[in-house]
């Protein structure tokens, strides 16, 4: 998971540059790159250059994905943010509700109790019950 604490890299050091401003880059045995930045920010890419992991001193997590689906994860709220390719981006919260984000503007809002909210970009309102009630609210 984004938000558990990785595991040190058991791969030895191959070779180690630092630099005058206080980045250090490194590069492992298996072929992973390490950049560690003067202010604690560390950026990880993966060998064969398809994933990146951008871990910042306040424990946010960043993650490009070989899809380019880029997955952000805020420590202090405890809420992974996914964006897509296709510019759906996607919110989770603690209390399991989850927030879509379409590029055309519609926003889905599906809270824990599985009800969903739909608001559209004209203005419409849409919420939908378990029970099979739909509540329209136009603008």
């Amino acid at each position: 998971m984004l938000h558990q604490k990785r595991a040190k890299h058991v791969e030895e050091v191959e070779e180690k540059t630092e630099y005058h401003d206080g980045k250090v880059e490194e590069v492992l045995s298996d072929g992973c790159q390490i950049l560690t930045f003067h202010d604690g920010t560390k950026k990880e890419i993966s060998a064969d250059k398809w994933m990146t992991t951008l871990s910042f001193p306040n424990e946010d997590v960043k993650k490009v994905m070989p899809n380019q689906r880029v997955i952000y994860y805020y420590a202090d709220a405890q809420t992974p943010h996914t964006g897509y390719p296709d510019g759906l981006d996607m919110l989770q919260f603690p209390n399991n509700q989850i927030g879509k984000h379409n590029p055309n503007g519609t926003q889905e809002i599906v809270f824990p109790d599985h009800t969903v909210k739909c608001l559209y970009s004209d203005g419409l309102k849409e919420t939908f019950f378990l029970d099979g009630t739909v509540v329209k609210v136009e603008k």
